[in-house]
């Protein structure tokens, strides 16, 4: 079938407008939301807890809080600022942390994560996690990361030497598969155990400070901040 000059360009212009619709209407749906706070097994959370090796609170508090998180992960610096600092203020809880570095999106989030191991030598991981996590970074690199481990008070010659071990590239990536194995897919992704012994899964800052303030896990009008909560990492 032929088409003269004119019904071609009408056909054209209507497919034009049909794809414009399309794009429109992919552009301006909603993110999808977090997932939503679910259950967990006894078992799936011994395994996230099993062997951890950054703790901190009081190792007999009744409850006990799990952290999967990326240091360049703009949603962790946002739960670090706001929620986990009240941590324990409401109650005592035990809280653990384990890297979850997104590497293709986060090119920072590996090194960050194996410079955190190499202050832990040094017996400083909690001040160097807090550090790479300061709210008032602009920018995380190498630079950054420089600036943070001597301001934690860290020996810098023996802190580069052990940044080239690769033994402590492959303990973040054991942290790693270990999330895969229970499911995390995002950042940050906490699984807490209350002090009845029920194990919960929450994602983001906001299902977190939600789920310490049912659990009274939080100071009365416990920190969830005044900003809307950014997305969740990866994917």
């Amino acid at each position: 079938m032929k088409f003269s000059g004119e019904t071609k360009l009408l056909l054209a212009l209507a497919l034009f407008a049909a794809l414009g619709a399309g794009f429109l209407v992919l552009t301006s749906r909603p993110p999808a939301p977090p997932a939503p706070e679910r259950d967990v097994t006894q078992a799936a959370f011994d395994a996230v807890l099993k062997n951890a090796a950054h703790t901190r609170g009081p190792a007999d508090a009744p409850a006990v809080l799990v952290e999967f998180a990326d240091f360049e992960c703009p949603a962790c610096r946002r739960a670090h600022a706001t929620v986990l600092k009240e941590l324990g203020k409401g109650a005592p809880v035990r809280f653990v942390y384990r890297h979850f570095p997104f590497e293709g999106q986060h090119p920072m989030a590996l090194p960050a994560a194996v410079a955190s191991e190499a202050a832990a030598r040094q017996g400083k991981f909690w001040e160097m996690y807090d550090a790479l996590f300061d709210g008032e970074r602009t920018k995380l690199d190498e630079a950054f990361i420089e600036r943070a481990a001597r301001k934690v008070g860290l020996d810098m010659a023996r802190f580069r030497k052990d940044r080239e071990d690769p033994t402590l590239a492959a303990a973040v990536r054991a942290d790693q598969r270990l999330g895969t194995e229970q499911g995390v897919d995002q950042t940050p992704t906490f699984f807490l155990r209350d002090a009845e012994g029920k194990v919960s899964q929450v994602v983001g800052r906001d299902a977190l400070s939600r789920l310490l303030a049912e659990k009274k896990l939080l100071p009365p009008g416990g920190a969830s901040g005044s900003r809307p909560e950014a997305p969740p990492g990866p994917p």
